[in-house]
């Protein structure tokens, strides 16, 4: 079997985004003085497998690009450029998911992948720089 990195990079955001930021989600919402309820992502994945009707919240994954830099062609280390969209209906609730994925991504360490920039743009949307460490 093809070991694809492209679907090593989704399968660690997916889980990244589904597992993890439910954690994160019950601190938030039991540091907020309101009644807010933050809903873990309903789909997370490439916009191709997303079923029509899927209820919102959803994070739409798709990488841009992968290419090296000068010196991680030497060690062979992959920087990819990933869009992620996230579909809340709150805008209140848009910039709470927005601030909890930056949070979660820049303290996640892992053996494999380093978030070494995250973007974000107006429309609900994250551009993250990810490299592939060997």
């Amino acid at each position: 079997m093809l070991d694809i990195v492209e679907d090593r990079l989704l399968a660690y955001l997916v889980s990244v985004l589904t597992e993890d930021l439910g954690s994160l989600f019950l601190d938030i919402e039991e540091e907020m003085d309101e009644s807010l309820r933050l809903l873990p992502f309903r789909y997370v994945g490439e916009a191709q497998h997303l079923i029509a009707g899927t209820p919102q919240p959803y994070a739409l994954l798709s990488i841009e690009e992968g290419t090296y830099s000068e010196k991680d062609r030497i060690i062979r280390n992959v920087v990819f450029a990933v869009k992620l969209t996230l579909h809340v209906k709150e805008a209140r609730q848009k910039r709470i998911y927005l601030t909890a994925i930056r949070e979660l991504l820049t303290q996640n360490t892992n053996a494999f992948w380093r978030v070494t920039e995250i973007r974000v743009h107006e429309n609900c949307t994250m551009a993250l720089t990810i490299k592939e460490m060997h």
